[in-house]
């Protein structure tokens, strides 16, 4: 690498830090499809939810405690090779993370209904 006067030289960048990257992007982006096909905003208004995190294939969320049924205060929501939804429902309590239900190959489409059946919280007007 040819110097300059007052410059450090230039490191290359790892080729795994850039695979690293890609993948959080990529994350990023199914967890905010995954919002929007829910409703978005209107979702969070509605239901409360809350502390928004994408996970692998993903997103995980917090709702109020006390508002769904069956004590439901936490929901993941991931992505399946077939294109297809899985969603956990979870109470979690301190430590203690207890798995209420879990519903598996949904489509896009019905994400809102199941939500809205398992946990008895509209997600529109």
């Amino acid at each position: 690498m040819p110097k300059t006067l007052g410059s450090k030289p230039r490191r290359k960048l790892n080729e795994t830090k850039l695979v690293r990257d890609s993948s959080v992007v990529n994350r990023a982006k199914i967890a905010d499809t995954i919002l929007d096909q829910l409703g978005g905003n209107r979702f969070r208004t509605m239901t409360g939810a809350k502390l928004f995190v994408a996970v692998d294939g993903g997103l995980q969320f917090k709702l109020p405690t006390g508002f769904a049924k069956d004590k439901i205060n936490s929901v993941r929501i991931t992505l399946d090779k077939n294109d297809l939804y899985t969603m956990e429902f979870f109470n979690i309590r301190g430590a203690n993370v207890k798995e209420i239900k879990t519903r598996d190959n949904i489509h896009a489409a019905g994400l809102r209904p199941t939500f809205t059946t398992l946990t008895g919280l509209d997600t529109r007007l």
